[in-house]
């Protein structure tokens, strides 16, 4: 008959397409619609400060998210934010000879038991040497799923109605980075002060 064929295409087709779309939509039921990516996080010295959101970044980096308390750790609040396995690591000033400029410590949520990346930040002011953790746990909102964790004592909220919330610690003008450590690429980092600033990135 007369367009047969292209009519089983066509039907072909449509039915791939349907499937297609199916997939998609399972698939998105599946993850939670967990795709957004999520803002890095800026660290900085004079207290210590950890803001959500690079506002001298790219433009999709520039606004954060609102920091939650998680138990006596801080989250970022972003439930639909992709799940956080490894952490990417940018250093500003400290010493050439033990700090890398860019690296990765990398985590295994899946792994038995778990895997947590993790960055240990030591802060020095008036002779106090006062450390805090940059790693994963699970999600405050969705235990299945691993988000980027503070972990320190004596923490408080500052500018949280503004692009770029805050959790800091420690009196404004006062302290530096004095050192930086985590398990990198290439092995053990322990990076020495003063340093400026850290960028840290939240990878899938």
């Amino acid at each position: 008959m007369p367009g047969t064929t292209g009519t089983k295409v066509a039907y072909f087709a449509a039915g791939a397409l349907i499937a297609a779309i199916a997939v998609g939509a399972l698939s998105t039921l599946i993850s939670g619609g967990d795709d957004e990516e999520r803002p890095p996080i800026i660290v900085r010295g004079g207290s210590i400060i950890f803001e959500s959101g690079d506002k001298n970044g790219k433009p999709k980096e520039k606004k954060g998210k609102k920091w939650i308390a998680a138990g006596s750790d801080w989250q970022p609040d972003q439930n639909d934010g992709i799940p956080v396995a490894d952490l990417s690591i940018a250093i500003r000033g400290g010493n050439q000879g033990s700090c890398p400029t860019l690296d990765r410590v990398v985590g295994d949520p899946k792994a038995t038991p778990a895997v947590a990346p993790v960055i240990t930040v030591t802060y020095t002011a008036d002779g106090t040497d006062t450390t805090f953790t940059i790693t994963t746990k699970p999600d405050k909102n969705k235990p299945n799923k691993w988000s980027t964790t503070i972990v320190g004592s004596n923490m408080r909220l500052e500018n949280d109605t503004s692009d770029n919330p805050q959790v800091v610690f420690g009196d404004h003008g006062k302290g530096e980075i004095s050192r930086v450590q985590f398990e990198g690429q290439s092995g053990n980092v322990n990076c020495q002060g003063p340093i400026t600033s850290l960028k840290v990135w939240q990878d899938k």
